[in-house]
């Protein structure tokens, strides 16, 4: 509706202040803030793998202490259209985001990366699917079934095309609790199955 729209367009714009507050940074402070970020990169996409394993809760505790360096960094890629890093850093991230229900922001950030234009550096095409599938699952926590939606296409025509069996599986998940929030139970169902028989060929 118009005012879901509304609270969206807001968030952006405030991500995108964030971000030109960092480009300010990168004048004064140069390759160090480059550094920065090229550091909470990796420890994004750590944090990102660990999420699924039995030490989730450690690092659920440990990047809520990184935050505030997390969003600077995201920040900084937004600011200096460095879509590639901003595509790792939320791919590092969306599982924290949907943990701790940080759901408007974590979609804002993913939003706002996948706003920037194509770069020098191409886009990992992996990274991109997980990113979109991630945003489908966020969106459908809000209830933005219409985005939710258009992550899921995108991602699901990524994958097919790419051949990814286990990207594949993800999306169709992410579709299938799209699906289930929407009471398709039928439709719900079909995805879960036809993903969990991609997982097993993967």
């Amino acid at each position: 509706g118009d005012g879901e729209a509304g609270m969206r367009f807001a968030l952006l714009a405030t991500i995108r202040e964030f971000g030109r507050e960092q480009l300010d940074a990168r004048a004064e402070t140069g390759a160090t803030v480059g550094r920065h970020a090229d550091y909470f990169q990796h420890f994004a996409a750590e944090a990102g793998d660990r999420l699924t394993s039995p030490a989730a809760a450690g690092w659920l505790a440990g990047v809520d202490a990184e935050l505030d360096n997390l969003r600077g960094a995201l920040g900084w890629t937004t600011a200096t259209g460095d879509r590639a890093a901003g595509l790792r850093l939320a791919h590092g991230l969306w599982r924290y985001w949907l943990h701790r229900g940080h759901l408007r922001e974590g979609l804002g950030w993913i939003q706002a990366v996948l706003d920037q234009p194509p770069g020098p550096v191409p886009d990992d095409d992996q990274v991109l699917i997980r990113v979109l599938a991630g945003a489908a699952q966020l969106a459908t926590l809000l209830a933005a079934y219409a985005e939710a939606t258009a992550y899921c296409e995108r991602a699901l025509e990524l994958a097919r095309a790419l051949g990814r069996p286990a990207e594949h599986a993800l999306v169709l998940n992410a579709r299938g609790r799209l699906a289930k929030a929407r009471d398709q139970y039928a439709e719900s169902a079909a995805d879960h199955q036809a993903a969990l028989r991609l997982a097993r060929s993967a």
